[in-house]
């Protein structure tokens, strides 16, 4: 406020001329929405943006004068932005009374940031700030999660990707080799999907990563088997007979059993064509010993070394760089890009929230506070300012200030001069 001294004073301020403001652009019109203002309301704007000091506005309750409040905040971020102004924390919402903050600071904010509440009542004001933070939350992941849900709904290839990083972080938290195993071969397989059906793809090397853990964790078993289905498999061949004596009495049935149950599985399959293949009139026993033998061992765990049984830091390391060329890679694709960003900061918003709130904090253009506590210790800390001395802003909006005690103006805007 370069002119209050002057005003203070009782002087006639100099008088510079200035380009006239328009009260309502394109941009406010968006803001508002539906909502448009009324002529009065309009005039109260503009006289607001081209008054250099101070500008009061006068209304009864229900006049909207909370709405023209919204609006001043719009077009003051909106005209510092044009010049690429620092708008960090440069207006403040104000009044005498909490309740009147609270309710200004609900209402507020800009570029899609809400107002941030400094100070509160004694021993509330980390919760009032809390509550603000988490209206707003709540405000746009109501808003954002039925689209973005919609949209992951009618696209397969963003919910093959979900899929991917999915077995990746099964892949990487897992103690069971075999489950490795089984979702090394899922993630081998969607990123053949991905590749073949819409051109999401990762580099040869990703591909020979995952041939390479395959092979490593192969090794546990020839068959990739259920639990149930290996048990039930393991008492079949145990149970077949190999020597003539007792295949007389039930051999042929229990080796008709073995050859249905290795047919319900395709890992299973050649042996059982093989068995079939033997000729039952001149059954050779010894060949039905070494098929036993063979099927034994096939269906057998392997001894795996300790350092084998799960993913290593290594491993891990490049299943991440995998999801990073897989991101990527998806969001050269407009469309797959907005919609993996847009999901992204969605679940940023759910998720993190002590994130959230630290850096709107840190970004927001907006400050509310009550007048008393505009200069206090807890606004220095948002400001980053030593002292409260140190405090000050480009715009100050007070809130029913004809309430408030006229010291407290003079303290506001001493910040600044």
């Amino acid at each position: 406020m370069p002119q209050l001294k002057f005003i203070l004073e009782g002087v006639q301020p100099p008088e510079l001329k200035v380009k006239k403001l328009r009260a309502v652009t394109s941009s406010l019109k968006k803001q508002l929405g539906k909502i448009s203002l009324t002529p009065k309301q309009e005039k109260a704007l503009k006289v607001v943006l081209n008054t250099p000091d101070i500008a009061l506005i006068i209304g009864p309750p229900g006049t909207s004068k909370t709405q023209v409040i919204s609006a001043i905040q719009q077009r003051i971020a909106e005209e510092g932005n044009k010049v690429n102004a620092s708008l960090q924390h440069q207006v403040l919402l104000t009044s005498y009374q909490h309740d009147a903050v609270d309710n200004v600071v609900s209402k507020s904010g800009v570029f899609g940031l809400p107002a941030i509440r400094v100070g509160g009542k004694v021993g509330d004001s980390k919760q009032q700030q809390v509550t603000s933070i988490d209206s707003w939350i709540k405000k746009v992941t109501n808003k954002l999660a039925p689209s973005i849900e919609s949209e992951i709904t009618n696209s397969k290839e963003y919910q093959l990707v979900e899929q991917v990083t999915s077995a990746i972080f099964q892949i990487k938290t897992s103690i069971k080799p075999n489950d490795i195993f089984e979702q090394l071969k899922m993630l081998q397989h969607l990123l053949q999907q991905l590749a073949f059906d819409f051109g999401i793809k990762v580099s040869h090397q990703q591909d020979k990563n995952i041939e390479g853990l395959l092979e490593c964790f192969s090794v546990i078993s020839s068959f990739s088997l259920s639990k149930p289905f290996k048990t039930q498999l393991l008492l079949a061949i145990r149970a077949l007979r190999t020597q003539e004596v007792s295949f007389l009495d039930d051999g042929q049935q229990r080796l008709d059993k073995l050859i249905t149950l290795l047919k319900e599985h395709e890992d299973t399959t050649l042996y059982a064509t093989n068995l079939e293949a033997l000729d039952c009139s001149k059954i050779s026993y010894k060949q039905l010993e070494n098929f036993k033998e063979e099927l034994l061992e096939a269906i057998q765990d392997t001894y795996i070394l300790p350092n084998q049984r799960w993913i290593n830091e290594t491993e891990a390391k490049r299943l991440n760089r995998l999801l990073e060329e897989l991101e990527l890679s998806m969001v050269s694709t407009p469309r797959l890009g907005q919609l993996y960003f847009r999901k992204k900061y969605l679940d940023s918003l759910l998720n993190e929230k002590n994130q959230v709130k630290n850096s709107l904090s840190e970004y927001s253009a907006v400050l509310g506070a009550t007048c008393q506590q505009a200069a206090g210790a807890p606004m220095a800390g948002i400001k980053s300012v030593e002292h409260s001395s140190k405090i000050h802003f480009d715009s100050v909006i007070v809130d029913e200030a004809a309430r408030a005690n006229p010291l407290d103006f003079r303290a506001i805007a001493l910040k600044k001069a």
